[in-house]
């Protein structure tokens, strides 16, 4: 299997070309795509990576990076909005559980939605990620696992099932080089 490709810049988590280091520590196929965490060196330090076929995903040294910018900064803008600040945020996408993670962490988010096609991508993070999927375990998070582009298409973003009009929408889907 080739894991070079991905994030792709060393600075970013990418493999540099003279580490070959993987060791598999998880591996899943669901009907959507094959998965597999594995340990490597990212420069001085161990870290865990998911890669989604074959592309890295999330690597726990640099996920931070990532799930920060993706939402931080929509929220702090939202935030700055006279008596509206953000309350609802709906994630298409990011099963992983990253952004929401990060998105819960400002106490005037009242409710995060995460729309994810493959309950697989959840159930490792949960298992192997734990501080990045710490949304799945916080009252105000709800994931349902559904084809996200379908799903919004079928009902629109104000969705009487999950509850009304959301404040933020983070698009999260899976890298890939094609």
């Amino acid at each position: 299997d080739d894991h070079s490709v991905g994030l792709g810049l060393p600075a970013l988590g990418g493999l540099p070309p003279f580490v070959n280091s993987f060791q598999s520590v998880a591996e899943f196929a669901s009907p959507y795509q094959h998965g597999e965490v594995l340990w490597h060196n990212c420069f001085d330090y161990r870290c865990l990576e998911l890669f989604l076929d074959n592309v890295r995903q999330l690597s726990d040294r640099f996920e931070a990076y990532y799930h920060e910018a993706m939402i931080i900064p929509a929220l702090n803008l939202l935030a700055a909005r006279p008596g509206r600040p953000p309350r609802r945020v709906l994630i298409l996408g990011g099963g992983d559980g990253g952004i929401a993670s990060i998105g819960l962490r400002f106490d005037t988010v009242e409710r995060v939605t995460l729309l994810d096609i493959d309950a697989s991508v959840s159930r490792i993070s949960r298992r192997v990620f734990r501080g990045v999927a710490a949304a799945f375990g916080d009252p105000r998070f709800r994931a349902k696992h559904v084809d996200a582009f379908s799903w919004v298409r079928r009902r629109g973003m104000r969705a009487k099932e999950l509850g009304g009009a959301f404040d933020l929408v983070v698009i999260d889907f899976t890298d890939s080089p094609h």
